[in-house]
């Protein structure tokens, strides 16, 4: 059945602005300073004992379906840390993310009177075998226009995200030393595959 929402987001992927439905970036890690409870500073790059860690203290993530919110390990299989268990050093990360919001912008086209903030969400780690079938991004807050997912270093093996936006695909692999930052629209379908022992941090940007 179709939505009013859906058929609003099948209009805007229709106009053309000029930008990409898909950005990414890598950036040191310097001013992610971040805090889990129950785990405490996390130290980049992410080490395998940290990783374990960090899924110790984690629950296995819900997906979004229309208005309800489901655990599904047959659609969803990682684990989740939300928003409040989490510390992070504002002001520091500003001196990475607030150029890295504006570039945004431009690639993906938005009006230059747009002025994007990028709220965290969840750390997801996500370990061997481990998935999220293809979906499209559920709104979190009414202004939602994207999804910024920032993948912190490790060292590890396999493990993509993969980006599809009207039959074209882009494919997403991490650094073992730098931070990953990738950025979509709210229309695009994505799907993130196995790694063996990371940190993804899920930040939407907002207007």
């Amino acid at each position: 059945m179709t939505t009013p929402l859906d058929e609003i987001t099948k209009s805007l992927g229709r106009i053309s602005t000029g930008g990409m439905f898909e950005t990414r970036a890598t950036r040191s890690p310097k001013d992610l300073h971040l805090q889990v409870e129950g785990v405490g500073r996390v130290t980049l790059p992410v080490s395998p004992a940290t990783a374990r860690k960090l899924c110790g203290v984690a629950r296995p993530a819900r997906h979004g379906y229309k208005e309800e919110t489901r655990l599904d390990r047959k659609v969803r299989d990682t684990w989740e840390i939300p928003a409040k268990r989490l510390d992070l050093d504002e002001r520091r990360w500003a001196n990475t993310i607030i150029p890295q919001l504006e570039r945004i912008r431009r690639d993906l086209g938005l009006p230059q009177k747009c002025r994007l903030r990028a709220e965290l969400h969840n750390l997801l780690i996500y370990g061997p075998g481990q998935f999220f079938a293809p979906h499209r991004d559920s709104e979190k807050t009414d202004d939602m226009v994207g999804t910024l997912v920032v993948v912190l270093p490790s060292r590890f093996t396999g493990g993509e995200l993969v980006i599809e936006h009207h039959g074209e695909r882009k494919t997403v692999r991490a650094s073992a030393r730098h931070l990953t930052l990738t950025a979509f629209s709210m229309q695009t379908v994505f799907t993130r595959f196995a790694r063996s022992a990371p940190g993804t941090a899920s930040r939407s940007p907002t207007t």
